[in-house]
């Protein structure tokens, strides 16, 4: 569906300062995935095609990079998360451990969408400042494990 002048004017609400803007950095070594995992990430939002996810190397876009296949800058890309389940500021254990609420986002009046930005890094020791720029301007991070390399 095109993206209208309301569904970006939605999205640049959820941008403003306050508690519905993320900045997570993707990091692990080389060839471990992590441009993979933020092409899915910007498919599951519709940006791509999924059939092209894991393939597009979206965030790859220096020439060098798509010749090489290898990310050599660091690039970020915004995504729309809609958060599902409890929540975040409802989390308290009762007796047993069991959720004192189970009140969810579709029962309370807030919106319960972030605007996330995904810094996909690189892997290459040969590019680790730009690895290290990306995690120190994030407020998180993802580590990406090859579990059959290590």
């Amino acid at each position: 569906k095109p993206v209208t002048a309301a569904d970006l004017a939605a999205v640049a609400a959820l941008g403003e300062p306050g508690t519905r803007l993320r900045n997570v950095c993707v990091l692990g070594h080389i060839d471990h995935g992590k441009s993979s995992l933020v092409d899915w990430l910007v498919a599951e939002n519709g940006v791509i095609p999924a059939r092209l996810a894991g393939q597009l190397r979206y965030t790859d876009d220096l020439p060098d990079e798509q010749a090489r296949g290898i990310t050599m800058r660091a690039s970020a890309v915004s995504i729309v998360y809609k958060h599902r389940g409890p929540h975040p500021t409802r989390w308290a254990r009762g007796a047993g451990g069991q959720s004192a609420s189970s009140s969810t986002h579709q029962d309370d009046d807030e919106d319960p969408r972030y605007l996330v930005t995904v810094v996909d890094s690189p892997g290459h020791i040969d590019f680790a400042y730009d690895a290290v720029a990306a995690a120190r301007s994030s407020d998180g991070a993802v580590i990406v494990v090859d579990v059959v390399e290590g």
